[in-house]
């Protein structure tokens, strides 16, 4: 990859990108799979003028053998850009027993359901079942009845979990549920 994109040519991809799809605006998504011993991340980018997946190719060491820009396969979304965020920053909240924060994006439903002592007893029981917190493994956002929804792949040392994070239309949490992944967990690459 490094003969055959090096740091100039990458730049100059990446202006040609911008140029036919428009600046970059967020990432509305990241897909994992494997094949023929690499590691895939299907990544949704979300342009201003258009919607591609970048096609990231991970070896065994992890590292970059592959890049590639297609159109993307999903429909042109008007997703909330802030919906991965807030979904990505309350799992790396909870991970690091900061419930008061998540408290505080929670509407008024949730803060009477989950207060902090709740919300810290309930990750407790998440991770004496399915080990510590390790990383996230990938984020999809969807919409429901009105809803943002960000589904953050989680993996523990046991088993991988999907934390739905649902958002309002104000960028509230209006629900926090914790469901068994249909995302394997991945063998450990080599650093």
């Amino acid at each position: 990859m490094k003969a055959t994109l090096p740091q100039e040519k990458l730049a100059t991809t990446w202006t040609q990108i911008t140029t036919q799809a428009g600046p970059f605006k967020h990432i509305a998504g990241i897909q994992l799979s494997q094949q023929d011993g690499y590691h895939i991340a299907l990544v949704a980018c979300i342009f201003a003028q258009a919607n591609l997946d970048a096609k990231v190719v991970i070896d065994t060491q992890g590292r970059i053998a592959g890049l590639f820009f297609v159109p993307s396969a999903s429909e042109p979304s008007s997703l909330s850009p802030d919906a991965a965020a807030i979904g990505s920053t309350t799992v790396d909240a909870l991970a690091h027993g900061k419930f008061a924060s998540v408290e505080s994006r929670f509407d008024e439903r949730m803060k009477a359901a989950l207060p902090e002592e709740k919300l810290s007893a309930t990750w407790a029981q998440i991770t004496a079942q399915a080990g510590p917190f390790e990383h996230i493994v990938g984020i999809q956002l969807t919409q429901q009845d009105g809803y943002h929804i960000a589904l953050v792949t989680c993996a523990f040392a046991q088993s991988n979990l999907d934390a739905k994070v649902v958002l309002d239309a104000s960028g509230h949490i209006a629900g926090l549920f914790f469901l068994p992944s249909a995302t394997k967990p991945a063998p450990a690459a080599n650093m």
